[in-house]
């Protein structure tokens, strides 16, 4: 495509500029502009460029020393299409294009995209091709090939595929079996579910830290959710430890289970409210949200109730001031605990290692005061 380029280097020395639509090495032949659109001619000879000159009723232009030869064309060219633009912006593509073309001088009209789609040549060559996208759930119109081999379907073998869509075949050609594949989808989906995490965080963080534990409290809806968990008591438990290697434990129970971790983790105490922080021993629940329910042992739901919520950021060991800060203002409002209550660590020390970067969200279940009704 460059093969002038190339020979006026190899043969000329010449270092080749960019020179957008233009021929370098011959003039006039560009794209111009009309009134009403753009195109593009190529007078090759000096006998085109003389009948282009009658046209334009410029025919001191073809006897002009800028402009007489091929050559004194192109180093002048910035001096001739200015002129050459003159005249043809006063008309419109259509009435250039009959008398350019009725000159012998090589024409063709630029088309914008909706004009070049539905050109009947467009349709002719079959260089649209109808196919339904999955995703879109609709028959959508894509390029075609503009190669055709006789005896071959000039048609698209299958739409794009969704993302995911083709990787049991293509992890199959490389030698994984159905289960690594599914091992690998689930490594995936919890590696998307840490960043949006990370991602939730991040957006947290850009706000003021000091506020967050007093404005940040709320009522709201905990929905029901499918989650393994385990519960035992934890003795000499320190609310500072989290309990990290628990967590590790519930991991691998649901990779037993074949599932995927949907959620954080949360840890749920089933003491009094505050007794986490002041008894030796624990009745300490831990669960993870999941993809789906299954009949296990290990198995049940959070969520279905109102709670008061209220954020901390930093170290485990200062979340007791966010706890009675939440339950006073519960209190204040007229709520009572109507539950054991949680914690829900959004970014958890197995996430990052920066424990001022650590946000945990304090769930309380509440009875709402105008029933005096349980949400639990």
């Amino acid at each position: 495509m460059m093969e002038n380029f190339v020979v006026e280097y190899t043969i000329a020395g010449k270092t080749p500029h960019r020179a957008g639509n233009q021929d370098p090495s011959i003039a006039p032949f560009d794209s111009f502009r009309a009134k009403d659109g753009d195109f593009v001619m190529g007078c090759g000879t000096d006998k085109m460029y003389a009948s282009l000159c009658g046209a334009m009723e410029r025919e001191e232009l073809a006897k002009d020393p800028r402009f007489l030869t091929n050559l004194d064309r192109c180093e002048n060219y910035g001096a001739l299409k200015p002129l050459i633009e003159a005249w043809t912006t006063t008309k419109t593509v259509k009435e250039l294009e009959k008398i350019i073309s009725g000159l012998s001088i090589p024409f063709g009209e630029i088309l914008n995209i909706p004009q070049a789609a539905e050109h009947p040549q467009t349709k002719e060559r079959n260089m649209l091709w109808n196919v339904y996208q999955s995703g879109m759930e609709r028959t959508i119109r894509i390029p075609g090939t503009p190669i055709k081999i006789h005896g071959e379907a000039d048609e698209p073998r299958k739409a794009a595929p969704l993302l995911g869509e083709d990787n049991a075949s293509v992890f199959g050609e490389l030698g994984y079996d159905a289960a690594s594949v599914e091992d690998l989808e689930n490594q995936y989906a919890e590696g998307q579910l840490l960043l949006e995490r990370l991602e939730m965080g991040h957006n947290l963080l850009g706000g003021d830290k000091n506020r967050w534990s007093t404005e940040s409290i709320c009522v709201e809806e905990i929905p029901v959710s499918p989650v393994l968990f385990t519960r035992r008591t934890q003795t000499n438990y320190k609310n500072s430890d989290v309990s990290v290697e628990r967590w590790f434990e519930l991991f691998e129970i649901v990779q037993r289970q074949k599932l995927r971790a949907t959620g954080s983790v949360v840890l749920t105490y089933h003491n009094n409210p505050l007794e986490q922080f002041y008894q030796r021993d624990c009745d300490l629940e831990i669960c993870i949200q999941v993809n789906e329910a299954v009949a296990a042992p290990a198995a049940k739901t959070f969520g279905g109730f109102t709670a008061v919520t209220a954020l901390h950021v930093g170290r485990n060991e200062d979340i007791i001031q966010t706890h009675i800060k939440a339950i006073k203002w519960l209190n204040q409002q007229g709520y009572t605990i109507a539950g054991p209550v949680s914690e829900e660590y959004i970014i958890s020390p197995v996430d990052i290692t920066n424990e001022e970067d650590h946000i945990t969200k304090v769930i309380i279940p509440i009875e709402k005061p105008e029933t005096g009704k349980s949400t639990v």
